[in-house]
């Protein structure tokens, strides 16, 4: 059971912008702006009642998920040896 719960939390998108900030391949900055701007605005919409996502929200979260995004695939080698050594999965190209 507590390995499931692990496996489990692993997954969520909460923990997966804190461990790739703890690895180091998004900056501290990033992943406040990850959690502000893209993570909270998810929740909002899969969680509270419907409404209106405002045209700064989307370019908000839309800029922040292409900043990741670059950091992670711009520079993929030293981002694998990165996760490599923490012996943290990835999908080799």
């Amino acid at each position: 059971m507590v390995i499931a719960g692990a496996a489990k939390k692993t997954h969520q998108l909460v923990h997966r912008i804190e461990a790739a900030a703890d690895d180091g391949v998004i900056t501290q900055a990033r992943k406040t702006r990850a959690h502000e701007n893209i993570r909270v605005l998810g929740n909002d919409i899969l969680h509270d009642d419907w409404r209106e996502v405002l045209q700064d929200e989307y370019e908000e979260a839309h800029h922040y998920a292409q900043r990741i995004l670059e950091d992670l695939y711009d520079d993929r080698v030293t981002v694998e040896k990165i996760l490599t050594a923490k012996k943290r999965p990835f999908t080799p190209a």
